[in-house]
């Protein structure tokens, strides 16, 4: 396991900020693999994982005078944005083409292939967590399930999910806080 920690500092933010193009070039440099392997492992498609890579820097580019580090890291703040665009393309993509459900495959029967996917280690600090709070940070975060469906697909109630979940991040926030130092 090893970490990828991505140190930006207030300098470095304002370039951003300001649309400086070499800045937004470094920023791409250290998170495109990450990213790609998030879009990936939700999309599950090489081709559709590159068209979110697109949509996602963009937005990112354009929308990145209103990132607010006092609410977020730049990479959660990223993270949340490739995650949204790949949900966003799946809804888009599956309504052009049906997907019947044995054709589906869920992350827990799916090996980690490229170390790159999950270049922060989260996969070795989610098995911190108790098991329905695995379950939940696995479909929700990893295969791309909205609050809605994650409920429906675990037959449990929506705000039970909402809870569990909520739950997690602060459990993997504070387990990450003591992996960091």
């Amino acid at each position: 396991m090893y970490f990828l920690l991505i140190h930006i500092d207030s300098s470095e933010l304002f370039l951003l900020k300001s649309k400086d193009k070499k800045a937004f070039e470094r920023l791409y440099d250290s998170t495109c693999s990450m990213m790609y392997g998030l879009a990936l492992k939700i999309s599950k498609r090489k081709i559709l994982a590159e068209d979110i890579m697109h949509d996602s820097y963009v937005k990112i580019w354009k929308n990145i005078s209103n990132f607010d580090e006092e609410r977020s890291s730049l990479l959660t703040w990223m993270t949340q944005i490739v995650r949204n665009t790949a949900i966003d393309s799946l809804r888009n993509s599956n309504n052009k083409h049906i997907q019947s459900d044995d054709m589906i495959v869920y992350f827990k029967d799916v090996p980690v292939e490229n170390p790159k996917i999950d270049a922060i280690g989260l996969s070795e600090l989610v098995k911190n967590l108790k098991p329905e709070y695995q379950e939940v940070i696995n479909i929700l975060y990893y295969q791309g399930f909205t609050h809605q469906e994650a409920s429906e697909y675990l037959d449990i109630p929506l705000g039970t999910l909402k809870t569990r979940a909520r739950t997690a991040l602060s459990e993997l926030k504070l387990i990450f806080g003591k992996n960091e130092h």
